[in-house]
């Protein structure tokens, strides 16, 4: 059996990789590239429910909760880390306004004149009713 080596999304071997019309030399070394940034954003999980905390303006970090690295939504280079706040209804909120600050014309952009550049995804959000979209 030919011996596979490891990319992003899919495992591959040479005699694959000679079929491909692209160079997949660089792509070799991405999956631990990738694994090692998220290894070091879980070090800092207590840091970075501790910053969301502040932000939201609770008095203690145990309100906010990071989900598992198995739960984290990411693609080539970004991630976005699902925290679930609990006890956030009796907290008084400073606004009911949501901003969502989205660049989409430098997405278009990019996406027609630079189709190799990978450029974030927004897969969702939730709004406070519990409506995901």
């Amino acid at each position: 059996m030919p011996k596979t080596r490891r990319l992003l999304r899919e495992e591959i071997t040479y005699s694959a990789a000679q079929d491909k019309e692209v160079n997949i030399l660089h792509q070799l070394g991405y999956h631990d590239k990738q694994q090692n940034f998220f290894n070091k954003i879980s070090y800092k999980i207590d840091w970075i429910e501790a910053v969301v905390a502040h932000y939201l303006r609770f008095s203690s970090p145990n309100a906010c909760h990071v989900a598992s690295m198995q739960n984290w939504f990411h693609d080539s280079y970004n991630v976005c880390i699902p925290i679930t706040i609990t006890g956030w209804m009796v907290k008084q909120q400073c606004g009911q306004h949501v901003l969502l600050r989205l660049p989409l014309p430098a997405y278009v952009w990019l996406q027609e004149n630079c189709p190799d550049v990978p450029i974030p995804r927004l897969y969702g959000f939730a709004m406070s009713t519990g409506e995901v979209v």
